[in-house]
């Protein structure tokens, strides 16, 4: 200990026994890897990873829909480079596929489709408005209730680029008895349409 007090980089009056000790478990610290201490959410008691959700700003991006804690875990892991990227088409395929809900398909400029057969007429698209070049609809493989596509709609909000607007989702739909027809899904494959 006697030599960390008098190779101490601590002002004077800070060069005693106390402080010593804090300065070397500070080189301690500064000498880990900053994955390495990003990795520690894999040990970090579960109680505790609504304060890395904090620190991470996530509660806007997703924490809600993380339900298990595997989920939550690995929500914190990639919040950097969900905030790096936030604003492109990667960061809100990036959240969704870590909130379980798969290899979406975003449709962009919506209101620019040609009917030029490069699309199928199925529906799904609408063609020629001009203008809404900023509004987008997101394809998803998972099937959602619509309460969950108002939730996922919110969280996008947050995501996405400010200037875009979702305009709807569509997951693909099998008519097989699996859903109920009773308001919480909608059976023709188009959740929800926000016009």
């Amino acid at each position: 200990m006697a030599d960390l007090v008098t190779d101490s980089v601590l002002p004077m009056p800070l060069q005693n026994q106390r402080f010593a000790v804090l300065e070397s478990l500070l080189e301690r610290l500064n000498g880990l890897s900053k994955h390495t201490i990003i990795m520690l959410t894999d040990i970090t008691p579960a109680n505790a990873l609504p304060f890395f959700a904090d620190h991470f700003s996530l509660f806007a991006d997703g924490w809600g829909f993380a339900v298990t804690e595997s989920e939550q875990r690995e929500l914190i892991k990639e919040a950097i480079e969900i905030h790096r990227y936030k604003g492109t088409p990667w960061a809100i395929k990036r959240v969704l596929k870590l909130l379980g809900y798969g290899d979406c398909e975003l449709i962009e400029r919506t209101g620019f489709l040609e009917h030029n057969s490069s699309i199928k007429h199925d529906s799904k698209h609408r063609y020629g408005v001009g203008g809404d070049w900023t509004h987008y609809k997101l394809i998803t493989p998972r099937l959602m209730t619509v309460s969950d596509a108002e939730r996922i709609r919110n969280l996008l909000i947050d995501v996405a680029p400010l200037r875009c607007k979702l305009v709807s989702i569509s997951i693909p739909v099998n008519h097989n008895s699996v859903i109920k027809h009773d308001g919480t899904y909608n059976y023709d494959g188009v959740i929800k349409q926000w016009l």
